[in-house]
């Protein structure tokens, strides 16, 4: 049987939780630009679209508000 030490499963647990955590991003920021009104702006690195759309999807999607 092998033996693991604790700090070796605590750091499997936060590498998990990392990609958890990114996984969630990803998937909502694929979400906002594959949706209507929406676009990049490839110099500055931005999500584009009008108040209107972003009002809007917003009020349907707040964890999208970081983008």
């Amino acid at each position: 049987m092998v033996k693991f030490n604790q700090s070796a499963i605590e750091e499997k647990k936060s590498v998990q939780q990392f990609k958890t955590h990114y996984h969630t991003k990803w998937k909502t920021f694929t979400h906002l630009l594959n949706s209507s009104g929406f676009g990049w702006n490839d110099e500055n690195r931005v999500v584009t679209a009008s108040d209107n759309v972003w009002n809007d999807y917003l009020a349907k999607h707040p964890k999208a508000a970081e983008f």
